[in-house]
């Protein structure tokens, strides 16, 4: 179990901070380690290094786990991690602790104040002494807003995912929701935001936003920040509507053993906006904005119809090929919206999705 660290410098600082000269007494509690002295760290240790959550992001403060690499360590570690809200964690912090051997993660079961700005960083703690810290990571903690199950409340995203059954429908509230795993919606499951301009999952700092499973469904929200936003993996029937997938190395990745349905998405902002590996229907979406638009491993694993594909800095198709629906028109966005890439009143493209689409479904 990770336990706080006693600090034993002699003296306590105002408000329960501890004092911490370059030269202290640590004693990792319940561990029954004491370490008298700090050292010179040894030639060629790296820090640890990819903290989460990243510098820059947010973190909710009903879940929160700190997580990173262990870096270059010459012999098993601890890891003496540190939080303070005033952008210093070396001399002064508001809470330290030592993890176990080889923990590289450290769940958070205190709940920081939602609007502060919280500064950790983390150092290994070996026999020779500790390595220097990481660079140190600010990020903005926030209180993920409301999560139902049909007409019943949740108490947050897992309480949600764990208690949902096949053919329910998770509801998210107006807002950001941080995420601190990536997201796995059940098989069956469907999830609805209240519209991609208003409702986001944030994943900043993960490898994956979203692993949807078989015959789920994601609607009405935007996914940002991960590495990928969507990833369907083993996974069939995956339904993605109305949704804004931006910020990430790849917005939407289908694997080869995956299919996935994918209509009225804006994907924008990303290095990749859709690779598919696996079967993909795309209809009524706009892919611009990215480094390379559509990928395909063969052509015919992407069956477009009514899209508009354009404004790709590198490409807009790579080996998949557009239908004599899609259109190539570059698109026009709103100058002053509350949220990016909102298409303005008659920009190119408007109305020319599939006449046979239902009107009320469309963003």
């Amino acid at each position: 179990m990770n336990q706080p660290n006693a600090c034993l410098c002699g003296r306590v600082a105002p408000a329960g901070r501890w004092l911490l000269p370059a030269l202290f007494a640590l004693l990792v509690a319940g561990a029954g380690t004491a370490y008298a002295e700090v050292r010179a760290e040894p030639p060629g240790r790296i820090p640890p290094t990819d903290l989460f959550p990243v510098d820059g992001g947010i973190a909710d403060a009903g879940s929160l786990t700190f997580r990173w690499a262990p870096g270059s360590q010459d012999t098993p570690s601890r890891f003496e991690v540190r939080i303070d809200d005033d952008g210093e964690v070396e001399l002064t912090c508001d809470f330290g602790f030592v993890t176990d051997v080889r923990a590289t993660a450290l769940p958070w079961k205190a709940r920081l104040v939602p609007g502060t700005r919280q500064t950790f960083a983390v150092r290994a703690i070996g026999p020779t002494g500790p390595s220097v810290w990481s660079r140190p990571h600010t990020f903005q903690v926030i209180a993920n807003p409301p999560v139902r199950i049909g007409e019943d409340s949740a108490a947050d995203l897992d309480d949600a995912l764990a208690r949902a059954r096949p053919g329910d429908l998770i509801t998210l509230a107006r807002g950001i929701y941080a995420l601190a795993a990536p997201l796995r919606l059940p098989p069956g499951i469907n999830m609805m935001g209240a519209g991609p301009e208003l409702t986001a999952l944030d994943g900043r700092g993960l490898d994956v936003a979203v692993v949807p499973g078989s015959d789920s469904g994601l609607f009405r929200l935007r996914v940002r920040g991960a590495r990928t936003g969507v990833l369907a993996r083993d996974s069939s029937n995956v339904r993605l509507r109305n949704l804004l997938v931006s910020d990430s190395s790849q917005g939407i990745r289908v694997e080869a053993n995956a299919s996935a349905l994918l209509i009225n998405l804006t994907i924008a902002g990303n290095e990749i906006g859709l690779q598919a590996l696996g079967l993909v229907r795309l209809r009524n979406s706009l892919v611009t904005d990215n480094e390379l638009g559509v990928i395909a491993e063969a052509r015919p694993l992407v069956r477009s119809s009514y899209n508009q594909i354009a404004g790709n800095r590198t490409a807009d198709w790579q080996t998949a090929a557009p239908h004599e629906t899609d259109v190539s028109l570059e698109p026009r966005f709103l100058a002053d919206s509350p949220a990016p890439w909102l298409p303005a009143a008659m920009a190119p493209g408007t109305d020319r999705g599939d006449p046979a689409d239902d009107h009320h479904l469309e963003p």
